[in-house]
């Protein structure tokens, strides 16, 4: 897309919505159901960013579909995790009614249902919110680190599927505490080898989809890359809290600059003179509806792509963004800093 076009992209969603109901999925995950607005669209294993102001402050935080984009209803499903100023206002307080703040789909781990392909995908802890919309909607359309039982979120919907299912899925749970047959402790190469042996080859797979914490991401992916996987088989979404995204401290820092940033029809210039301030950091002062949620390098809500001038991108430990990506003038602004005294951004070429 164009520079140009950009100017006259559709705004994303970014409206209230009602709470239509909920389901406690395990006593620390609660699932929201919301009504699909008319023309709203998404991509299995998208995410939403949901805005509430909590106790005098403006909180966002990104959460996966777990529903499918052929269903109904709008699902997102939200672990409660320590310290978790949204998610625990979620699971303890949130009822059918009450309004949050939307902002999506977002989001570039998804995929899109096209003939009798086959697809892995591994999946942490709650990285299996959007591993479930992915497989709910590739079972409807194409043919062919959790520690206990009891904390397996959507345990009892997987088994249905994989009995409703038997030839089409397989599910194997890897736990910490296993109290059945489920493999014990972390997802390492000897287990990939087990499942390999056990369950497909390498080479027959069309997609390998990798969903939780950033070690267990580096270890499969690392696996895979010796195995001579071509990186345009793997897409991977980090679920992590943000303090455990290191971001590198070496070089975090811009210089004077005037920033044009781009996004839905606004074009816009700003001075940027604290040089400490990320690029996103600098415009949310100008403009608060400019995408971000994270500012740690993990959701990718605030991808954009440099147009013109020099940027110096400090990529966080386990970097959404490949290099690909990065050759191609693809940034996260919250780990970005000018480099150059004009730089032109474009938050609406944003690779979804």
């Amino acid at each position: 897309m164009s520079f140009f076009k950009n100017l006259f992209a559709k705004k994303n969603e970014n409206k209230e919505w009602a709470v239509v109901s909920t389901k406690r999925e395990t006593p620390d995950a609660i699932t929201l159901n919301f009504h699909k607005p008319e023309g709203f669209s998404y991509k299995a294993g998208q995410y939403l960013i949901l805005e509430k102001e909590i106790k005098g402050k403006k909180i966002r935080k990104e959460y996966s579909f777990s529903s499918s984009p052929k269903e109904k209803l709008l699902s997102v499903t939200i672990k409660k995790v320590q310290e978790g100023g949204f998610s625990a206002f979620a699971n303890d307080f949130i009822k059918p009614t009450d309004t949050i703040k939307v902002i999506g789909p977002k989001g570039n781990f998804f995929v899109e249902p096209s003939g009798n392909k086959k697809y892995v995908a591994f999946a942490g802890g709650s990285g299996i919110t959007p591993i479930m919309s992915v497989i709910k909607t590739l079972l409807s359309e194409e043919e062919n680190s959790t520690k206990s039982v009891e904390s397996i979120i959507f345990g009892d919907e997987l088994t249905q599927l994989e009995q409703k299912h038997p030839l089409r899925l397989k599910v194997t749970h890897v736990l910490e505490n296993p109290s059945n047959k489920s493999l014990k402790g972390i997802i390492d190469s000897e287990k990939l080898d087990l499942f390999i042996s056990q369950y497909f080859e390498i080479d027959a797979i069309d997609q390998f989809l990798i969903c939780g914490p950033g070690k267990m991401i580096e270890n499969i992916n690392s696996y895979f890359v010796e195995k001579s996987v071509s990186q345009s088989k793997i897409i991977f979404e980090l679920f992590t809290p943000a303090e455990n995204n290191e971001i590198s401290q070496k070089n975090k820092v811009g210089v004077v600059s005037l920033i044009t940033y781009v996004f839905d029809d606004v074009n816009e210039t700003i001075a940027y003179t604290d040089t400490k301030k990320s690029i996103i950091d600098a415009i949310e002062e100008a403009n608060p509806t400019v995408p971000y949620s994270c500012k740690s390098g993990i959701c990718g809500s605030c991808t954009a792509r440099v147009i013109s001038g020099e940027v110096n991108y400090v990529p966080p430990k386990t970097n959404i963004l490949n290099q690909e990506n990065v050759k191609k003038g693809y940034i996260l602004a919250c780990c970005s800093y000018p480099n150059s005294e004009n730089i032109v951004i474009d938050f609406n070429d944003n690779l979804v």
